[in-house]
This record gives structure tokens, sequence and C-alpha cells, in this order.
């Protein structure tokens, strides 16, 4: 089921990606109605050129950042490790040819 009204999709594909599936593309066309409208204005190409519009500054090198002091002192340590769950080795039972050897 699709509702253009609504942008609704019954395969719920819209709602995940903000993009029309095939399945209602195919109506939007029969529609006559252009494919644009029911994308998100994420995908369009004036959201993306607005995204890059600001210049983006360089963060520049360690020994030039303004670190303030408390945040300094603070230390990060990752976290323990433990070794990964595993099955535990069984001991190989020995055949009565090899206990004779």
């Amino acid at each position: 089921m699709v509702n253009l009204s609504t942008k609704e999709w019954s395969c719920s594909e819209f709602q995940s990606d903000l993009l029309p599936c095939t399945h209602a593309m195919a109506t939007i066309s029969k529609c006559k109605r252009s494919t644009i409208e029911f994308c998100s204005d994420y995908y369009k190409t004036r959201s993306w050129v607005e995204g890059y519009a600001v210049p983006i500054r360089l963060v520049g090198h360690p020994s030039e950042w303004d670190i303030p002091n408390d945040v300094q002192q603070i230390i990060v340590l990752p976290p323990s490790w433990r070794g990964q769950a595993r099955r535990p080795k069984r001991k190989r039972i020995p055949t009565t040819m090899e206990r004779s050897k």
C-alpha cells in the first residue's frame, strides 16, 4: 500500500531511508508526479551545497590547542581486556594403541 498524501508506504522503507522504494516510485510515475517531491531534503543538492557553504576550519597541531587544565589532568585508560569467550578445550583421551607405545 502506498499513500502519496502522507508519504507512507506499507514496507516502511521510506520511513527508515527517507527515499521512496521501487514500488512507490512506480506509483508516483503512474500518477505523473515528480519523484523528487517525495525525497527527503537531506538528499537534495541544495542541502548539500548549504552544508558545505561554511568554510571548514582546520584543527591544527595538538601543541597549538588551548586545553583547560582540568581537562588535561583527566587520564583516560582503555577498558580492561578480558579474553574472548571460547569453549573449553577437551582433553583428548589417547587410544589403547597409543598407551602401549
